[in-house]
């Protein structure tokens, strides 16, 4: 028959007989982390943990101001301006806490964006919407906490009537604009599904 059993030589007796190295198998190629990939994750990380610290602020903020519970929407205008008066330095106190913590929100969004972008089948429009919306909480949080400083500023001086008005703004803020939080919950899980 025609056909030519013979098996060709492997090793270095291939090159002997060809003049030609043979070829070597493929390295296991290891992927390597390189100063700039795990720069990279800590900031990751870091920017992660700020919504923790972000919780962590928020509650110890609202704890100082003695703000758990807030004022019933109820309550007097005497009755508010008594709570604001007796705890103006507690409630000052506890309202830079919360400030403090909602500067955090914004590097925890970022975190999240930047995973999110890790998600292939979705393109930059949901992990934006997710840290716009991110950004904005951060004011809502910001915001309210400011009129509160404002309302216990001075609290001894103002009327009933305008400290009540103080804290029903702030509590309003607080309290009403949840939307981005929709938005930013609504962005984060269509990105994952």
């Amino acid at each position: 028959s025609d056909l030519d059993l013979t098996v060709a030589p492997q090793g270095p007796a291939a090159a002997d007989t060809t003049g030609e190295e043979a070829p070597r198998p493929l390295a296991k190629v290891e992927p390597t982390i390189t100063e700039e990939t795990s720069t990279e994750f800590r900031n990751q990380r870091i920017c992660a943990a700020c919504g923790l610290v972000f919780a962590i602020l928020l509650m110890i903020g609202f704890s100082i101001a003695r703000f758990i519970p807030p004022p019933p929407p109820l309550a007097s205008a005497a009755e508010v301006a008594a709570r604001f008066r007796e705890n103006a330095i507690s409630i000052r106190t506890g309202f830079v806490c919360t400030m403090l913590g909602a500067a955090f929100i914004p590097a925890w969004c970022v975190a999240l964006y930047t995973q999110l972008r890790h998600i292939k089948s979705q393109g930059a429009a949901l992990p934006m919407a997710q840290m716009c919306a991110g950004m904005l909480n951060a004011l809502l949080f910001m915001l309210p906490a400011m009129f509160w400083e404002i309302t216990a500023y001075r609290a001894d001086t103002r009327s009933f009537e305008a400290t009540q008005t103080l804290n029903d703004i702030a509590t309003i803020i607080f309290i009403c604009p949840f939307s981005f939080g929709l938005t930013q919950g609504f962005a984060i899980a269509l990105a994952i599904l």
